[in-house]
């Protein structure tokens, strides 16, 4: 019986990001501190901004005009549940999310979730906006924005985490961290609804479209840079995967027993098996993590692929592990033969007819 099930599934996304490609702009880098403070300013009065370098103890910005900020609507259960979402986010790593505002000595970075991209020059459909260094490290004292008046947080439900994801999406720019083709993780350039730091490589890109990575290669592993530049917080991370057998680079044949290692606080409460970008099945997670064996039926699929299983924990947390084999099919020495052989058998035709004429003509 073959593992590959065919499944029929939608994913409900918040509509795209208009110009989601330029929703950063690179800027020279800035030697200091790592930040360990993420400041949300909801512009209770408003905040004035000046055009300058990113500022955040002087609120001025290179990537946006000069202009005023109106002030976000004062729902507090809404921005209680924005602030409860953001905790929850960083919670596996060292930056505190603050809602007052940190001495100027302090190492932070600084969102401003307040007014309308008109009040800043910007055009009706930006979300959002913010600086990245142009080598990725950390901005300390980095100022970006989401335009919180774009949501309707008269649903205290719904867009308080919508939201949510926009302000882990424009930290993750001031921390470095580019565009990735991951719905679920805040660094995807459209998404909506709950999103965590994906733990394993992703692709970087838009629209759908992979791309190389700002400073680095095709692929991205935002819950381990942030691990890297901010160490560990105390939230619980999300399952990480490691392969056990093949191994990178294996050659395989016939069906190919995978095995990964799941190291999580958390229950999983599936694994999924991709190749080359393709779902095959999802299965049965377990109480813990552990090591979970599964098996893939290439279907004569000679040549390289890329084998990728997650695992996703009771959360809805993921992570991921991929290794590229090659696949041969020890069956192609049956079913190479009379490809190799056929030439020879359109000559033998042509032989015996000569050999024959050849008997005819003799005396």
């Amino acid at each position: 019986m073959r593992l590959a099930v065919a499944l029929a599934f939608a994913i409900v996304v918040a509509p795209a990001r208009a110009g989601a490609s330029v929703d950063f702009a690179p800027v020279p880098p800035r030697p200091g501190a790592v930040p360990h403070l993420l400041y949300v300013d909801r512009c209770p009065q408003g905040c004035a901004i000046g055009a300058g370098d990113d500022d955040a103890r002087a609120d001025t910005s290179s990537v946006t005009s000069a202009g005023t900020l109106t002030a976000l609507p004062r729902l507090d259960l809404a921005w209680a549940s924005l602030l409860l979402c953001l905790d929850d986010t960083f919670a596996p790593y060292g930056l505190e999310v603050v809602t007052e505002e940190p001495a100027a000595t302090a190492d932070y970075v600084e969102i401003k979730i307040a007014g309308l991209p008109g009040d800043l020059g910007l055009a009706a459909e930006r979300r959002s906006i913010a600086p990245i260094a142009s080598d990725c490290t950390p901005l300390d004292h980095g100022l970006g924005f989401v335009f919180g008046s774009l949501w309707d947080l008269t649903d205290i439900v719904d867009a308080p985490v919508d939201l949510c994801g926009e302000v882990g999406h424009v930290a993750g720019h001031l921390l470095g961290l580019d565009h990735v083709l991951e719905a679920g993780d805040p660094m995807a350039a459209a998404g909506g609804g709950r999103r965590r730091f994906v733990d394993g490589p992703v692709d970087c890109g838009e629209d759908g479209l992979p791309r190389a990575c700002l400073c680095r290669d095709s692929r991205q592993d935002d819950h381990g840079l942030l691990v890297g530049r901010l160490g560990v917080g105390a939230g619980e991370p999300p399952p990480h995967l490691t392969f056990v057998t093949p191994g990178d680079g294996d050659t395989v044949r016939a069906t190919v027993t995978l095995e990964v290692e799941v190291d999580t606080a958390r229950p999983v409460d599936h694994l999924e098996l991709w190749r080359d970008g393709r779902l095959l099945a999802p299965l049965p997670g377990g109480d813990a993590g552990g090591r979970y064996t599964m098996r893939w039926v290439p279907d004569h699929l000679v040549g390289d692929h890329r084998l990728e299983v997650r695992a996703v924990d009771d959360r809805g947390d993921q992570g991921r592990a991929a290794i590229e084999v090659y696949w041969a099919d020890d069956a192609l020495c049956t079913t190479g033969g009379p490809a190799t052989l056929a030439p020879t058998a359109l000559l033998l035709p042509l032989l015996l007819r000569r050999r024959r004429r050849g008997a005819r003509s003799r005396p």
